[in-house]
């Protein structure tokens, strides 16, 4: 999000950023990544990041490039020479999806705003978006998994499976570890939990005491 911090802007920034900083957690676990351009030195940028708490890069443009390539001077500030803040909601490759305009407050989105536009986004980008899509299980179970993102990089020794005792709640091991060598065996059965990678203590229910 190309943007400025000066003196008249100072409040609007540090609002802006505070809400992202605030919902960062959201953006992370959605494989979501976001960074700040600014004209201020490296210095003064940097306390400004730790002053919202944020957990992205900042970047310093002291040149002014990405103001140029953009052509967004705010020329109604000679003094400083900032850029009209602006956030940019991209695609991979660096696609435009949408483009606000923050020179004046309510121009900036909310974080709601950047969820519908990324919802969006990741809907048109993600063959996977919708699971029940038709062709989508059959291209699985057939071992095909270039729709399905995450999977379509992974090595052959880790091809996932979808083979589950439904009477006990048992998965069919994925790791093809030499104790099971990825049999049908009971030995190569465990309990099924969905969040496998959690250590156990998170993922295993707790009897309450009787």
């Amino acid at each position: 999000m190309p943007g400025d911090r000066a003196v008249s802007r100072d409040g609007e920034e540090h609002r802006q950023h505070l809400e992202l900083a605030e919902n960062y957690a959201k953006i992370a676990v959605a494989y979501t990544q976001v960074a700040t351009i600014a004209t201020d030195d490296h210095h003064t940028l940097q306390e400004f990041r730790a002053s919202v708490g944020a957990q992205w890069p900042f970047l310093s443009d002291p040149e002014r490039t990405v103001q140029r390539d953009l052509d967004i001077q705010e020329y109604t500030d000679p003094e400083h020479d900032p850029m009209i803040p602006h956030t940019l909601v991209l695609k991979p490759g660096l696609v435009i999806h949408s483009v606000y305009n923050g020179y004046w407050f309510w121009g900036r989105p909310s974080f709601y705003d950047l969820w519908r536009d990324l919802r969006t986004a990741t809907a048109e980008i993600r063959p996977d978006w919708d699971p029940s899509t038709p062709g989508l299980r059959e291209a699985w179970d057939a071992g095909d998994y270039s729709k399905f993102h995450g999977w379509d990089r992974q090595s052959p020794q880790s091809t996932p499976n979808s083979d589950v005792d439904p009477r006990k709640g048992w998965t069919r091991c994925r790791h093809r570890c030499a104790r099971c060598s990825g049999s049908n065996s009971r030995s190569s059965w465990r309990p099924w939990s969905p969040f496998p990678n959690w250590p156990r203590r998170f993922r295993t229910p707790t009897r309450s005491a009787r």
